[in-house]
This record gives C-alpha cells, sequence and structure tokens, in this order.
C-alpha cells in the first residue's frame, strides 16, 4: 500500500513538464537521512576524542622528527672510516673539564693546546697518501666593523687550529676546497658542553675519519677551529681576512649551538643552493628548520653567528647547523655535559661524513658562485625535511609561482561556487569568515587576559621556563576558550539568517517540510561553510607569506591543498550525488595527517623557543615589565592555536556540546594557574633556571668640582624579567636593598631594577680585579678633562665600555712592561 507522501511524489514527477529541473528544496526535503541523535555530554566528548587525538598526532610526529635520534656508534663499529660518537664525546668531555674557557683565559690556552695535540696525533696516524696539514694560526690585531650595524669590535691576540686535508694523489686538491669551522672558546659563565664543545668533538672525529678517506679527493677539505666567536664572531673574521687560504675556499660549513643536543639542525642556507642540493641528497638523516631563518632574517633575534662573516665579509656560500634542543641553557653554568642526548653527535657527523666526502670529490665546487663582499645576497631557498629523511628543497622564484597558482585556483573555484549557488551563497560565506574572525579576536584577548592575570599572580617568575608544556593550560586553553566562544556566537548567528532564509523557501515550495528537517539541513550546511572559511583562511595566510617572501609559506600550502583535495573530491567527484548530511568525520583523518606531519616540529618549535628566550628577555635589568613576555607567550600559542584547529571547530557545535567543552578549557585553566600559584611543580630547576649577573662596581660619576671619591657596592640583577626578592632569600644575603631605581650604566646595558649593598674598596667576590683612579680632573679651554689610571695586571679578563652620551672623545695609552700593566685613559 503506497503512503500519501509517495503518491504525491509520483503525482508531481507526472505533471513535470519533459525536461523541466524538480524542485531542489522538495528534493532535498525527500532525501533527508534520519539524524543520528546525540547528547550534549556525548557531542562533547567526541569532539575531546579528536582534540586529543589531533594532539596526539602532532607530538607523535614531532617525537619522530626531532627528539628521535640515530644510536651511538663506538670506535669499533666505526673503524677508521667511519663517524663514531664515542671518540667525539671524548673529546667533549676532555674540552667541558678545563671549565668555562672565554679568550683571554688560561683554560682556553688550554683547550687550544688540546685541540692542536688532538689533530697532531692524526696527522701522524693517517692514510700515507692524505696530507694532513696542521697548523697554529696567530692572528694579527684587527677591527671587525662589517657584520654587526653601529658597532666595531678590536681584537688582537687570538689563536686558531687550522687543518687542511688533502690528497697526495691529486696535483690540484689544494686548489679548492670547502671549509668547515666552529668555535672553541665559550662564554665566561659556562663551561660551553653544547656551545660548542659539541661542535669540536665532531670536527675533530671528522679530521679523524677524512685523514683515512681523503686519498681520492678532487678537493681539499680545511678545518677551522676558532677562538673569539663569543667576543663578536673575531675568530671566524680573523681568519677570513688574514690567512692565505681564504682564496682557496669555495664553500663552508658553519657548526653552531644554541642549546645543548638533539639534531643538528640546518637553520640557514645560502645564498647558492648547491650546497644545500648536495647535502638534501646524501644526508643520511637530513634536519632542517626553515623557519629559524626566517626568524634570523627578520632581526627578531639579535645574536648571529659565524655564517654571517663568511657570508658578508668573504662573499662565500655555506650551511649553518646548529644545536637547539635545551634552548634555556644557551650561555648559562648549566650548559653542561650530561645534557647533550646520546645520538646527537651522531646525528651530526653521519651527515658531515656523508656531504663532506661528496663536496670533496665534485667537479661543482670551483664553479660555485661568489655573491660579492656584500649582504644584497638574497637567502631564497626553501628547504625543509619530511620525518628526518627526505629533504625538499626549491627557491622562493619557484615557491611565488606554485604559491600564487594555488592562490589564484583557490580563489576561482571560490568564485565559481558562488556564482553556480542555486540560492544567495556570498553572504553566508562572509558570515562563515567573520565568524573566524571573531574567534581569532576573543582567542587572542582570552590569551592576553591569561597572560595578564599570571603576571599579577606571579609577578617575579615564568613558571613554563623550566617546564614549557604549562603553556598547554596557561594559553593554549585560553585561547581555545575564546576560539570557541568567538566560534559560537559567529555560529548561532549563521545559523539563524540560513534558517530564516531557508524556512521561508521551503514553506513555500512544500507545506509538509517539518522544522526539525529545516533546522538539520541549515546546520549541515553551516558546518560546511565554516569548513570552506578555514580553507580560506590559509589561502590568506599563504597569501601573505608569498607576499613577504616567507619562506615557511610551504607550511600554509600543504595545510590549504591537502583539505581541499579531499573535501572536493568527495564533495564533487566520490560522492557527487549524494543525500544531504553533516561533515563527515573522516575528511579529517585524510586531511590532516600530512599537514601534521610537515608542520608538527615547527608548531612546537616556536612555542618551546619563545619560552627558553625568556630567561634572558630583559636585556636591560627591570627595564621590561614582567607581562610583555607572557603576552608574548599567549599571543604566540593563540595563533598557533587557530590555524591547526580551524578545521575542527566546525565540529564543535553538534548537540549542544560546545558548552561542556568550554567548562572543560576553564577547569584546564584554572587547574594549570593553581599549579603555577602554589609552585606544586618548580618554576626554575638546576637545568634552568634565572640568569643572574653580579657585578662589584666601583662608580665615579661627579660633575665638575664635585667630590671624586667613587662608590664601591655589589650590584646583583637578572636578565630574566621579575622581581629577585626570592633568590635573594635563597641565598641567605644581608644587607641588599632591592628596588626599582636607575642603577649602574654598563653602556652595553643598564639596570632599572636590582639589589645592591654598599662594600669597601679592598672587599670584592674576586682575588683579582682591576684597579681604578682617577688622576686628573680638570677644565681646558671650556673642556672638562679626567684623567684615569687602571692597573690591570692582575685581571685576566676586562672590558671597557664608553658612555658617548657622557664622553665626548677618548685618548686610550697603554703602559706595559712593568709588574702592573697600566691603561691610562683621558676623556673629556
Amino acid at each position: 500500500m503506497a503512503s500519501a507522501s509517495n503518491i504525491r511524489r509520483r503525482r508531481n514527477s507526472e505533471t513535470q513538464q519533459p525536461g523541466a529541473e524538480a524542485e531542489p528544496t522538495s528534493a532535498l526535503r525527500q532525501n533527508v537521512p534520519v539524524v543520528l541523535k546525540r547528547t550534549s555530554i556525548q557531542a562533547a566528548l567526541n569532539w575531546t576524542a579528536l582534540l586529543l587525538a589531533f594532539m596526539n598526532a602532532f607530538w607523535l610526529a614531532y617525537h619522530y622528527q626531532a627528539v628521535r635520534l640515530p644510536a651511538p656508534v663506538s670506535a669499533v663499529e666505526a673503524g677508521r672510516r667511519g663517524f663514531s660518537e664515542q671518540r667525539a664525546f671524548r673529546h667533549v668531555r676532555a674540552l667541558t673539564n678545563f671549565g668555562p674557557h672565554p679568550v683571554g683565559s688560561s683554560s682556553l690556552d688550554l683547550a687550544v693546546e688540546y685541540v692542536l695535540t688532538e689533530v697532531r696525533k692524526v696527522a701522524e696516524t693517517s692514510n700515507p697518501n692524505v696530507d694532513v696539514e696542521v697548523e697554529l694560526f696567530h692572528a694579527k690585531p684587527g677591527v671587525n666593523a662589517k657584520v654587526f650595524k653601529k658597532r666595531s669590535l678590536a681584537y688582537t691576540n687570538l689563536k686558531q687550529v687550522i687543518v687542511r686535508i688533502a690528497s697526495k694523489l691529486s696535483t690540484h686538491a689544494e686548489e679548492n676546497s670547502i671549509l668547515v669551522s666552529s668555535h672553541i672558546d665559550s662564554v665566561i659563565t659556562s663551561e660551553g658542553a653544547g656551545d660548542c664543545s659539541s661542535c669540536v668533538g665532531v670536527m675533530l672525529e671528522l679530521v679523524r675519519a677524512l685523514s683515512h678517506l681523503a686519498q681520492n679527493f678532487k678537493h681539499s677539505v680545511i678545518f677551522l677551529f676558532n677562538t673569539g666567536e663569543e667576543e663578536g664572531l673575531n675568530g671566524a673574521h680573523s681568519f677570513i681576512t688574514q690567512h692565505p687560504l681564504n682564496a682557496t675556499i669555495r664553500a663552508f660549513i658553519d657548526l653552531e649551538a644554541m642549546g645543548a643536543g638533539g639534531r643538528s639542525q640546518l637553520f640557514q642556507a645560502g645564498p647558492d643552493r648547491w650546497l644545500l642540493n648536495v647535502f638534501a641528497r646524501v644526508a643520511k638523516h637530513p634536519s632542517g628548520l626553515l623557519v629559524a631563518q626566517d626568524v634570523f632574517l627578520s632581526g627578531f633575534v639579535k645574536s648571529t653567528t659565524d655564517f654571517q662573516v663568511y657570508k658578508i665579509i668573504a662573499g662565500l656560500s655555506g650551511l649553518d647547523f646548529a644545536y637547539l634542543e635545551n634552548g634555556v641553557v644557551y650561555h648559562t653554568k648549566n650548559d653542561r655535559l650530561e645534557l647533550v642526548r646520546p645520538g646527537s653527535l651522531q646525528h651530526s657527523g653521519d651527515n658531515l661524513l656523508a656531504l663532506l666526502q661528496e663536496v670533496a670529490n665534485s667537479t661543482e665546487l670551483p664553479n660555485v658562485k661568489s655573491r660579492g663582499h656584500n649582504d644584497s645576497a638574497k637567502m631564497d631557498s626553501v628547504f625543509f625535511d619530511f620525518m628526518g629523511r627526505y629533504m625538499i628543497v626549491y627557491n622562493q622564484h619557484f615557491a611565488k609561482k606554485l604559491n600564487t597558482s594555488i592562490i589564484l585556483q583557490s580563489l576561482v573555484l571560490l568564485i565559481g561556487s558562488i556564482l553556480q549557488a542555486r540560492r544567495p551563497a556570498l553572504l553566508p560565506l562572509l558570515l562563515a569568515l567573520f565568524t573566524l574572525v571573531l574567534s581569532w579576536i576573543l582567542s587572542i584577548v582570552m590569551a592576553v587576559l591569561a597572560g595578564f592575570i599570571l603576571s599579577i599572580l606571579l609577578n617575579s617568575q615564568f613558571p613554563y621556563v623550566a617546564l614549557p608544556w604549562l603553556v598547554i593550560g596557561l594559553f593554549g586553553a585560553p585561547s581555545l576558550f575564546g576560539a570557541l566562544l568567538g566560534h559560537s556566537l559567529g555560529h548561532s548567528i549563521l545559523v539563524k539568517y540560513l534558517h530564516h532564509t531557508q524556512t521561508s523557501e521551503l514553506k513555500n515550495v512544500d507545506s509538509q517540510t517539518s522544522t526539525e528537517s529545516v533546522g538539520n539541513l541549515v546546520i549541515w550546511e553551516v558546518e560546511k561553510l565554516l569548513f570552506k572559511a578555514g580553507l580560506l583562511q590559509w589561502v590568506f595566510i599563504l597569501a601573505l607569506g608569498t607576499w613577504f617572501g616567507v619562506g615557511a609559506s610551504y607550511i600554509a600550502l600543504f595545510w590549504l591543498v591537502v583539505p581541499a583535495v579531499t573535501y572536493g573530491l568527495k564533495e564533487i567527484f566520490l560522492f557527487p550525488r549524494q543525500p544531504p548530511g553533516e561533515l563527515k568525520t573522516y575528511i579529517l583523518f585524510f586531511s590532516l595527517p600530512l599537514p601534521i606531519l610537515i608542520s608538527a616540529e615547527t608548531f612546537i618549535f616556536l612555542p618551546y623557543f619563545l619560552s627558553s628566550s625568556l630567561a634572558r628577555f630583559d636585556k636591560h635589568p627591570g627595564g621590561t615589565p614582567l607581562w610583555v613576555g607572557n603576552v608574548a607567550a599567549a599571543i604566540a600559542i593563540s595563533v598557533l592555536v587557530c590555524l591547526s584547529l580551524v578545521y575542527l571547530f566546525p565540529y564543535v557545535h553538534r548537540s549542544g556540546g560546545v558548552k561542556w567543552i568550554l567548562l572543560g578549557t576553564a577547569l584546564v585553566t584554572l587547574v594549570t594557574f593553581c599549579i603555577a600559584y602554589f609552585e606544586v611543580l618548580p618554576a626554575y630547576t638546576k637545568d634552568a633556571n634565572r640568569l643572574m649577573n653580579v657585578a662589584h662596581v666601583i662608580e665615579t660619576n661627579a660633575r665638575s668640582g664635585e667630590s671624586l671619591i667613587p662608590k664601591s657596592y655589589i650590584s646583583i640583577s637578572s636578565f630574566t624579567p621579575g622581581k629577585i626578592v626570592g633568590e635573594m632569600e635563597s641565598l641567605k644575603t644581608e644587607g641588599f636593598q632591592c628596588a626599582n631605581s636607575e642603577g649602574p650604566d654598563f653602556v652595553t646595558f643598564n639596570i632599572k631594577y636590582g639589589c645592591t649593598k654598599a662594600v669597601s674598596m679592598e672587599e670584592t667576590l674576586w682575588k683579582s680585579r682591576p684597579s681604578f683612579n682617577v688622576t686628573q680632573d680638570s677644565e681646558l679651554n671650556g673642556h672638562r678633562i679626567t684623567s684615569i689610571l687602571m692597573k690591570t695586571a692582575l685581571a685576566r679578563r676586562w672590558f671597557m665600555s664608553v658612555n658617548t652620551n657622557k664622553i665626548k672623545a677618548l685618548k686610550l695609552e697603554i703602559i706595559s712592561g712593568t709588574a702592573d700593566s697600566e691603561v691610562t685613559s683621558s676623556a673629556w
């Protein structure tokens, strides 16, 4: 027995004119499937499960790509021609045993002597057909004036160890060479296990391995173990401007560390791409972090490496590698041997040994182009590795063409879909985009608010410096709360608009269409509109990155193309006549794996790098409010939340589950804030703590006619923002006063907040220090002339900084040859 609705359908089809198109709204009503009913809690749990699966996928991809390291190889397993971490690590241990070894220290002399002894041993045991030349190079005094803007650095008494490896069987092997460079010296506070004894250990093992492999090399390999890098790249500058071997160098490799251990990441490459292409082809464990190059080129990071010396001064092209793990210990006493994870040196050594063998046998090395002695040559290479297995390399010119093509195709498809729609589609799409904008705004607002609240509750510390994962609860949860709140508001506006328009439309055609059916159709259409808006978000990000030449724009390319293709195949090709329905979850499982694999390391590295940088964020102690660092970290996390979760947001509104998710994110935020406030977990640990500065200050700063009796006091301050009262109490110090005031001005930095204690001139924390006396203070021809005598013989290392705001001119005279060498300076 036919139902009334079926009879009605047959009558409609009988009365329809031949060739006439059926009413789409009626067809929609006929094909509405049965809707799966969910409770709001079930819907919330389903979306939470999606979110957790998404986060775990990110972490697993990051762990496989960035945390996993090759197994260390023993000396027996490597043999004479292979790279052994066991042997390299022995060198790192020996260098760190010397303690801090800055320029001018006796410990640096011991470290240089150790390196020199080790390479001489290699020369004595090398292959008979391999020539290993060893030289201790004493650089002449020089001035490094081109690398740093508005700053010139003078240097003297620098010693470098140089090793050249060439085949005795090739008559032209010494005409062209590749340089491998790193530095022996450390900062004054650190034994330098990561920065950069680990680099020197790798280089010493490479020297040993190549001394048995180079008999058939067409070109030579030069190793430079320089000193003076930590004082301003002076070692590399003295070598490249003074040593005759620089005329043979065609390309270079620089080894650095901005942490301790982990993967040796390629983070700068160019300007010429030949060496980069070779590395991508032969590296056993290719690893590249292009976003680091973008950060360096943006000027956000003020530090630099020897890479800039070779590029700017010598006009060479090369590769810059760095250890980035444990960035919080960079340039601190915590840069210790124990933090260099097993496999770190093996990762670097395997890659470099394969690269050097390929380059030394290549016929292309002599043809590598020099870009001239300037910094105008663009670093336009795009490079990234896929799971540490393969490296993809192309140039910015190709990237712009590819990105522009994808952007234009996306816009054409968008315009076409709007024009072909059976009902007005532009306004609903604009409302969907407005939903995303609202989501971004509220996400950033909530994250910034969390940053301010954290600064008020904890005015003395960053709780996530030692525990970076805390940012998930401190800033990630508030960001998600704001994003979902904004998304919900926009979603409700869009649903109301479509419900109003489609209800009128369907009722005019078929009075039997139920309100529930219209509501389901509207919700399903809204989900798809929001998914399309997510695609347009990535179109905008890709266009922005392409316009500004950001190398890491390839990330946006993957987040746009793969979901767009997946969604398009499902909607158009695989199921062209499917009935209306909700946005299928399997679209996520096909869309997101590849973008996650491509971007996991970058998305996790950026907040990790930022949190590590906060330990030395306050360049002028007390000059940067605590909230600045918290707000910067909060905004960064908010941006990552809005970018990475944009395709998950359309699924969150089903069956009213969003209210439970909002409650859950609020609870996560509250619990994490309680952990930080009550110090359930320590804010700082022995490996990650405040960067403190302790100085004995002898200050004479008097106007003409005033007393010239110097003031003597101990100054304690911190480059990590926040009060240091707790630290002072733990040190059990007495007599110190901590306050916000105009503290000592050290020219390169001045102290706005710190703790001081007056001491006598004879009372000091150090066994030796320069003595400082004013010998003359007079007026001459309208100028005040002050003469100062400083005895420096007992001081192993000292700096003189001149405040040009107070001193117009300076004359320096060095008196040597006496028991106590003296420096006399006159200023006016």
